[in-house]
């Protein structure tokens, strides 16, 4: 993933995103730093601290919760162009989700906080 010339293209078709114009998007592309995920490799648990924004370039990412009877329910898969982790990043409460990469995956994440 070359740094900001491929992350462009992705978060113009993030909802979140995808209303800015091309300056405004550098911008924001400015801002993320590559990262890979190993199949198998947490990105984050259900009450982290939502410091991470990550958009997905390649690879899968399963969003899922555990049920108080220990049941795992899986509500997403994340593929290229989707945002994970926005929710906890933007309110600033707790992670609601846990996130597993089910590929090797590779995104970008913009950190704060």
């Amino acid at each position: 993933m070359e740094r900001t010339g491929s992350i462009i293209p992705l978060l113009a078709q993030a909802d979140l995103f995808k209303g800015l114009d091309g300056p405004h998007l550098a911008t924001c592309a400015a801002a993320f730093h590559e990262t890979s995920f190993s199949k198998g490799e947490t990105l984050f648990v259900r009450g982290d601290v939502g410091s991470r924004l990550y958009l997905i370039a390649e690879g899968r990412v399963r969003l899922a919760i555990v049920t108080d009877e220990g049941r795992e329910l899986s509500f997403r898969h994340a593929t290229s162009g989707d945002l994970v982790g926005e929710i906890a990043a933007l309110d600033g409460g707790p992670r609601s989700a846990d996130a597993l990469a089910l590929s090797a995956a590779h995104a970008a994440l913009m950190r704060w906080r």
